[in-house]
């Protein structure tokens, strides 16, 4: 029988899922060029990244699709507040034969570059996926977001690399205070920066002797909408179709 034709998937992730978190990749990653299936009764995913490695390189197929999954793991969770999915081994179908190759555990790899097909505008997931593998800090601000629940510490990098991303200061201590750029830019205001930043600034180190430094303390769950609020609105600057 002959090899199928280019378009045809050769290579599947099969992989350890929710219906919920399926169902979330597929409507959040509609112009990803991803195809899916069910082999032996578990999820599969197709991707271009899969087919790009040389032909018959299963190490390479396996460590696409582990960069690939960690990313849009992060992704769906900040997004979905998905469980992710977890990578089984990779399936390869050719001349009408099916291949598996099974993993013993599971690895952690940060996406290393490459971007995904676009048909149009792509979803705020798909961008930020493309963008982590370019831009190594918010690829860091993202791992920190989503491992839940969220920490002080987390939510104040997650503030400060917007500010020092964002801000044309060439000195990055003053780039990384350039609050008042992103107040220009209508992303918060100067009240919400103010608590924020004090707030932060006092949970962030445990239990300082001073006293926090305002008034209007903002609550946990404040914080985290406008730090989430703030990192989506870095991710369409960065990475805007």
């Amino acid at each position: 029988m002959a090899a199928p034709p280019p378009s045809v998937p050769c290579w599947y992730a099969r992989l350890e899922s929710s219906p919920h978190d399926v169902a979330a990749l597929k409507r959040r990653f509609a112009d990803s060029g991803f195809s899916f299936d069910e082999i032996d009764d578990k999820f599969a995913l197709a991707a271009p990244q899969f087919e790009a490695c040389v032909s018959g390189d299963t190490g390479a197929v396996i460590d696409a699709a582990t960069e690939l999954l960690n990313a849009v793991n992060v992704a769906l969770r900040l997004s979905d507040r998905c469980n992710g999915f977890e990578l089984l081994g990779v399936v390869e179908r050719r001349n009408g034969t099916i291949h598996r190759t099974l993993l013993c555990g599971t690895g952690v790899y940060r996406i290393s570059g490459g971007e995904l097909h676009v048909n149009g505008r792509r979803s705020k997931e798909e961008r930020l996926v493309s963008l982590m593998g370019r831009d190594r800090r918010v690829a860091d601000i993202a791992h920190a977001l989503s491992v839940l629940p969220m920490t002080w510490p987390a939510l104040r990098q997650v503030y400060e690399t917007a500010c020092g991303t964002m801000s044309s200061k060439s000195n990055p201590r003053e780039a990384r205070a350039d609050y008042e750029n992103l107040i220009q830019k209508g992303w918060l205001n100067s009240a919400e920066s103010e608590r924020f930043y004090h707030t932060t600034s006092f949970c962030s180190h445990g239990h300082p002797r001073s006293s926090i430094r305002t008034s209007n303390p903002m609550p946990y769950e404040e914080a985290c909408a406008l730090i989430e609020r703030l990192f989506w609105h870095l991710v369409d600057e960065l990475e805007p179709t």
